[in-house]
């Protein structure tokens, strides 16, 4: 398979934030036989570099999808797939809620037990995890952690949001780096160093930023306490109301918060979410390691030197001869990463789907005059609706 380095126009790797897997994309200048790969293979990519602490790198990921050309003997152009983070979004996870013989654990080793039977180990973190606070199985402490998730990636976000809840914590953000290691850093807070980047910097190829104020909020209601007995709790920004005009949020329920925790909650998100962000990307010569949570600043900049920004997705792009880093930074710690070309196509073919599904139905009355008959949606999609719509022809009866 070593015709893939002759074949090569392109590679993107692409990392982000909160998510298990890191995608890739390959194109090629030449196409390959149709023998060369197919999906379920594992992809290995050795990237040499000298920027990099061993002098390379090696990218390995299982096969997705495969570009193939049919008027061209069926060559291949192009692969696509995601690396071992994969198992973190196809496997479920539960845990059972026991009223006797509970167990508790720290959230390391609740890490530990998602993590198991895959190829990721825990790593370390820019933050460290009490190992005293503990969350049970028991389905009636309100340090429980319990439920059943589609994703090992989904109950890991709700193990992090149950933690912050008792360590008087922010919000936490966490990814797989290339090594496999499962690596976690901790919103709103001083994680070290911040990394700076002078104009003269010949590493640096583009800086391109924009700032906004299109998603601000900055009105919060919140409900706690149980169903039949709920408090609200009304937090605003008058400065920002002044300024932009009210902006409410969607009202936010947790029947398990207390009113402090509820404060707690609705103050971080105003305080977050009342005011612009700014956002960019960094292009860098070079395959740049800089950790996702890695806080940067432009000192001498004309008009950011005083912005700290945070990495939020990474990507890097191999063509023969050059290699570039570009990363994705925002004000805003917990900023959605930018979409990567596979989400891109996922999200379109899933959405075709969905807007061209069959949906069965049943008629329920034709009338004797006109071209319209009543039909009952049927399905977990329509059930119970009753729409009219026009006779598509034919002899029609309930």
């Amino acid at each position: 398979m070593n015709d893939i380095y002759r074949a090569l126009a392109r590679i993107t790797i692409s990392k982000r934030i909160n998510e298990g897997s890191t995608s890739f994309t390959v194109q090629l200048k030449n196409p390959l036989d149709p023998d060369e790969y197919d999906t379920g293979e594992t992809f290995e990519y050795t990237i040499i570099d000298n920027t990099l602490p061993e002098g390379h790198a090696v990218i390995s990921g299982l096969i997705e999808d495969v570009d193939i050309d049919q008027k061209d003997n069926n060559k291949i152009w192009g692969l696509s797939g995601r690396d071992k983070g994969l198992e973190l979004t196809t496997t479920k996870y539960s845990v059972d809620s026991t009223e006797e013989n509970h167990t508790e654990h720290t959230v390391e080793e609740w890490l530990d037990l998602i993590l198991e039977d895959t190829t990721i180990t825990i790593g370390r973190g820019q933050a460290a995890l009490s190992k005293v606070i503990k969350l049970t199985t028991d389905g009636q402490a309100t340090n429980k952690f319990t439920g059943n998730w589609s994703t090992k990636e989904e109950a890991i976000n709700q193990l992090f949001a149950q933690y912050i809840r008792f360590a008087g914590a922010k919000q936490f953000k966490w990814y797989v780096d290339f090594g496999g290691f499962f690596r976690w850093f901790e919103l709103q807070t001083d994680r070290g160093v911040i990394l700076q980047f002078f104009e003269n910097d010949d590493r640096v190829l583009d800086f391109k930023a924009k700032k906004t104020a299109r998603g601000i909020l900055n009105d919060f209601t919140g409900y706690y306490g149980p169903e039949e007995d709920q408090t609200s709790i009304h937090l605003q920004n008058s400065a920002s109301i002044t300024k932009y005009g009210l902006r409410p949020a969607d009202p936010i329920t947790r029947t398990d918060f207390t009113a402090d925790e509820m404060t707690y909650y609705l103050q971080s998100e105003l305080d977050r979410k009342s005011k612009e962000i700014y956002t960019g990307t960094l292009e860098l010569a070079g395959m740049v390691l800089i950790e996702p949570g890695i806080r940067l600043q432009f000192p001498d900049h004309g008009k950011y030197s005083g912005v700290v920004w945070t990495v939020v997705d990474q990507t890097f792009t191999i063509e023969p001869g050059r290699i570039t880093t570009t990363l994705g930074v925002s004000t805003d710690d917990s900023a959605i990463s930018l979409t990567n070309d596979y989400d891109a196509v996922y999200a379109i073919a899933k959405k075709e789907v969905e807007d061209n599904k069959a949906v069965v139905a049943v008629v329920t009355n034709v009338p004797t005059s006109g071209d319209r008959c009543d039909v009952w949606m049927a399905g977990p999609e329509g059930s119970g609706v009753v729409v009219n719509i026009r006779n598509p022809g034919g002899n029609w009866r309930t």
